[in-house]
């Protein structure tokens, strides 16, 4: 009999073969065995399928042994290193963050807890300042925003800033539509906050477009509506709306929502109607 042993970062692998010398018989009737464990003391585990390739030369047997699950093991152990986010996205994160102290800006009513993936619809958008406003309430709940940006904002020595600042960037020219690559995004992360501000502009009516409700649906995450007072200087998270496919319906849950905060804003009025309106058949979704 032959043993092989393979170490591996903390933990290690043993395969045991046995064989003959002379003339063998195939590969899969030989009695072979292998095993893993820690040397801290942790469980041991067949392996499922282990491997060797049998060599035969001058009568005796030779054999190499491929520990598939020791290779993956490695990997697993020893990730790619983590980049540390640029000295000017740090710097401007900070900046952000005394703003939002020094305008003494407050959550007034904080983010649902144990959701890890949504869509945050922000109103109203009346100044440049608002994104400023959601980077300070987010950091204030503990979480890190993500915003949608042009793919070509992402090019060069700008790419790192904008993807430490939660830039995902939009290839409007791809064959998949902007609504597919985010929801890939949704699918491939752990935790995304995705921050938009569906009026689209400043100068907004009070009119929604409907790219956060679609992409809200296609990434099966919820919509939790945000209101951000810059009279009283606060910022309210709403409850999480999971999207039905009746965009008519579930556009004037949030704009309920959004008229409660504020009864008599003209522009949350507007997207009240809106929403009547797409449920009247009277305006296309």
């Amino acid at each position: 009999g032959t043993i092989a042993i393979n170490l591996c970062a903390d933990r290690f692998a043993l395969g045991i073969c046995l064989v003959k010398s002379g003339r063998t018989k195939p590969a899969a009737q030989h009695s072979c065995s292998a095993f893993t464990g820690s040397p801290r003391g942790g469980s041991k585990s067949l392996f499922t399928q282990p491997r060797c390739l049998l060599h035969e030369n001058a009568g005796h047997t030779c054999y190499i042994w491929f520990f598939l699950e020791a290779s993956a093991l490695h990997k697993s152990l020893n990730p790619a290193p983590v980049r540390k986010p640029t000295l000017l996205s740090r710097l401007v994160r900070r900046i952000i963050l005394v703003i939002w102290y020094l305008r003494h800006w407050k959550i007034d009513s904080p983010l649902p807890k144990n959701l890890k993936k949504y869509v945050l619809a922000g109103a109203p958008h009346t100044t440049n300042w608002d994104f400023v406003f959601f980077v300070g309430a987010t950091h204030e709940e503990g979480v890190k925003p993500n915003f949608m940006g042009k793919h070509t904002l992402f090019n060069g020595i700008m790419r790192n800033f904008m993807l430490d600042m939660g830039g995902i960037p939009v290839d409007r020219t791809a064959k998949a539509n902007a609504t597919e690559q985010v929801a890939a995004e949704f699918t491939a992360r752990d935790e995304l906050a995705l921050v938009i501000a569906p009026e689209g502009s400043r100068k907004s009516d009070g009119k929604w477009r409907s790219g956060f409700y679609h992409i809200a649906r296609a990434a099966n995450v919820p919509i939790i509506p945000a209101f951000a007072d810059n009279a009283r200087r606060i910022i309210r998270f709403g409850p999480p709306i999971h999207p039905t496919g009746n965009y008519g319906e579930d556009l004037l849950k949030i704009a309920e929502w959004f008229r409660a905060q504020l009864p008599d804003y003209e522009r949350f009025k507007v997207l009240e109607q809106q929403a009547r309106d797409i449920i009247a058949g009277l305006n296309k979704a």
